[in-house]
């Protein structure tokens, strides 16, 4: 069930979820102004949690919006179906469906078993936070060639288990375990 207040914009924070046209939104960057002459005002960059698209609103010091009162639950990442991704709850074994888009481009890094936080808005999923970092293990990766190596910062394109593709270093091989960044889809590190 969702739980709407009343709030003014001196309650904006970084994560809050706000009811905006319709739409739910995560506060994802905010910054309150105060000019010299007029009235403050609060600059946002807020996240629709189903869709990802980001709008930059600016909140009058006179407006009021509603804060959604939402769940974080952790829970495992299951499979595609195809028309969503199913997740299950680590407590009560419930299964939800999670459209793809709500999670962006992390959909890539997503495997079976994995732990995650899911948005629950009662008992509708609206999105999942995924951990900054995974660990994959390298399905293939082709060798490196003698002489590639000019250049200092080289890369070869390696398909994680799950079928993405990432750019690594050279001296990575087929069956190590490598680390990713889930915001930018680069090569961390090697897995210890």
């Amino acid at each position: 069930m969702t739980i709407y207040n009343m709030a003014k914009i001196a309650e904006i924070s970084n994560g809050r979820i706000l009811d905006y046209r319709g739409g739910v939104y995560e506060v994802v960057e905010f910054q309150s102004i105060s000019p010299g002459k007029g009235s403050a005002f609060c600059r946002t960059r807020m996240k629709h949690l189903e869709t990802g698209k980001v709008l930059e609103v600016n909140f009058k010091d006179s407006d009021a919006f509603e804060v959604v009162t939402v769940q974080r639950k952790n829970m495992q990442y299951l499979y595609n179906d195809g028309s969503g991704l199913a997740f299950m709850d680590n407590k009560t074994y419930e299964q939800v469906s999670v459209p793809a888009a709500a999670v962006g481009n992390g959909v890539k890094f997503l495997k079976e078993g994995q732990e995650v936080v899911v948005v629950m808005d009662g008992e509708r999923a609206l999105s999942v936070s995924l951990p900054k970092k995974v660990t994959m293990k390298v399905a293939k990766a082709p060798d490196a060639v003698k002489g590639d190596s000019s250049g200092g910062n080289v890369t070869k394109d390696v398909e994680l288990e799950n079928g993405t593709i990432v750019k690594a270093p050279l001296f990575i091989k087929t069956g190590e375990s490598i680390v990713v960044s889930t915001e930018t889809g680069d090569y961390v590190e090697r897995a210890k």
